[in-house]
């Protein structure tokens, strides 16, 4: 089920950072995602990751995709109920130190580390089709030591480092940088989220106002249960009716001008169906953190055939 969610897609070196922070700030909007480490991968794997972002489809509605070249080889999402911004650092590495200190460190030719590579450093180095004697002549070739930005959260930060730097016999040293820096950059990017959807909601509630002020049909407060088809049926409460639109709830939320069938039920034995497009939308929080969704529908079909049910099933609960 497709949640009103905000999931960061990042590369999974960065797993770990990401988790930590999201975590300590104890929100339960927003989740983590990773993709796999591609920087030393074969062609084929990067032909692969193509695929993963729709398997995020189920999990949230909005997408930020964290990454700077590796974040090229993603294809556009097909389904376009899920809204997918790409956020492009020019370098990785800028998101847990200031851009200065890399580029120095850059310029010097510094292989620069964090504490994801780290942990699977052998794994990287086999993914680059090298061995010790190769690996070792490609690093000393190209960089004149190792520096690793240390997060605090590594596993065997010391000993995976000293390991890695004997491999490829080159100098190494640690930079300890936390997670205030990266903090920063997710917050700007939650912060983003969560102002869009303030303004979506605006302009719901507005729009929800401009309907009412013209809304000429009588409205009946029910609070009863109906069947509304959103690719699989749902059972959700509707909280009043009208023959130009309902108000219902809902544990999930439904997109702005989504088309929907809606099924009233006054009966066992009878259905009205109902064609409708969602209008407004708000939501509410509770303690535990669930959401709960009220939402309005504007019918946009209603034929004299089910304009006359609906008149009978008003006289009914009147």
């Amino acid at each position: 089920m497709i949640k009103n969610t905000l999931c960061l897609l990042i590369c999974e070196n960065y797993e770990r950072e990401a988790s930590a922070i999201i975590k300590g700030r104890g929100v339960a909007d927003v989740k983590v995602l990773t993709f796999p480490a591609i920087c030393y991968g074969s062609k084929q794997k990067r032909k692969e990751l193509a695929k993963f972002i729709p398997a995020g489809k189920k999990k949230c509605i909005y997408i930020a995709l964290i990454g700077d070249e590796c974040a090229k080889r993603f294809k556009t999402l097909p389904d376009k109920k899920i809204h997918l911004k790409l956020n492009r650092p020019e370098q990785c590495f800028y998101m847990f130190v200031n851009k200065t200190i890399i580029d120095r460190y850059l310029k010097e030719k510094a292989y620069l580390l964090t504490p994801g590579f780290l942990d699977k450093w052998r794994k990287c180095i086999k993914e680059m089709g090298l061995d010790q004697k190769s690996a070792g002549k490609f690093f000393r070739g190209s960089y004149s030591g190792l520096a690793l930005l240390d997060t605090g959260k590594g596993q065997n930060i010391k000993k995976n480092l000293q390991q890695f730097s004997k491999y490829v016999n080159l100098p190494s040293e640690t930079i300890p940088v936390g997670l205030d820096h990266f903090s920063m950059f997710l917050k700007e990017i939650v912060l983003e989220w969560r102002l869009k959807n303030i303004n979506i909601q605006e302009k719901l509630r507005s729009s929800l106002n401009e309907n009412t002020e013209r809304r000429k049909q009588k409205r009946i407060n029910i609070d009863r249960t109906c069947l509304v088809e959103i690719n699989e049926s749902e059972m959700v409460t509707l909280k009043d009716i009208g023959l130009g639109g309902i108000r219902l709830n809902s544990d999930r939320p439904l997109p702005a001008d989504s088309v929907h069938i809606v099924k009233i039920f006054p009966s066992i034995k009878k259905e009205i169906h109902l064609t409708g497009t969602v209008a407004w939308l708000s939501s509410t929080q509770s303690p535990a953190g669930s959401h709960n969704y009220e939402i309005g529908i504007k019918f946009t079909e209603i034929n004299e055939d089910s304009k006359r049910s609906l008149e009978k099933f008003f006289t009914a609960i009147a």
